[in-house]
């Protein structure tokens, strides 16, 4: 992603190439506009904890690989393109009094919320967890963004899927895939209209067996 920085004001700094912008902090002629960074006050090997403004790059770069780590991960095998799309077209529009304007300073501001909230994601499972060999069952996969096409994955492996709405879907489990305990991944997969095929981060689902309890870890 191509950025550009932006002070308090958001003023202009950036040219065509820019994909998006996010402020970066504006320590003059007030330092306490800029961002508060965590340093250490030692100059040749470590010594205490200590924090000070800084503006730049420096400072919005990191916003941005935040937001883009956030969205890869409620699905992390989404492309860097498709990244770059959900931060362009979730970005905040420039305040009216800005210099810049989509021409000149990319897409518009970084927005964290929204950029994830755009992304399809399982929210909860029901049920969360089976008996060995106590037969084929509904699994009810509640998320959000869900696209009409969805297909629910065992383990990686398509399992016949019912669109209900957006948020939710579910999917016939044969016997055949809890004939042992442990531990299976269930994720779906999807064709979002403006970003394409989209796969969620997994969640785990518990098949019960002698050797298998629940954790919280697996939950």
């Amino acid at each position: 992603v191509d950025l550009a920085i932006a002070d308090r004001q958001l003023t202009q700094v950036g040219g065509a190439v820019v994909d998006i912008r996010e402020p970066c902090g504006e320590t003059s002629p007030v330092g306490t506009n800029g961002f508060l960074s965590t340093l250490n006050s030692g100059t040749t090997v470590p010594a205490g904890d200590t924090y000070a403004y800084y503006q730049g790059t420096s400072m919005a770069t990191p916003h941005v690989v935040g937001v883009a780590s956030l969205v890869w991960s409620m699905a992390p095998t989404l492309s860097p393109s498709q990244v770059r799309q959900i931060l362009q077209n979730t970005a905040r529009a420039f305040p009216v009094s800005s210099t810049c304007n989509t021409s000149i300073c990319g897409a518009g501001i970084v927005d964290a919320a929204a950029a994830v909230g755009a992304v399809p994601r399982i929210t909860s499972l029901s049920p969360t967890s089976v008996t060995v060999g106590s037969g084929v069952f509904m699994l009810v996969v509640n998320g959000a963004n869900l696209a009409s096409d969805s297909i629910v994955k065992w383990n990686g492996s398509n399992r016949t899927t019912s669109f209900v709405d957006s948020t939710q879907l579910t999917a016939t489990i044969p016997a055949s895939d809890i004939t042992t305990g442990g531990k299976f991944s269930i994720t779906v997969t999807g064709t979002h209209l403006t970003y394409g095929s989209i796969t969620t981060a997994a969640r785990p689902f518990v098949v019960l067996g002698p050797d298998v309890s629940i954790h919280k870890d697996v939950i």
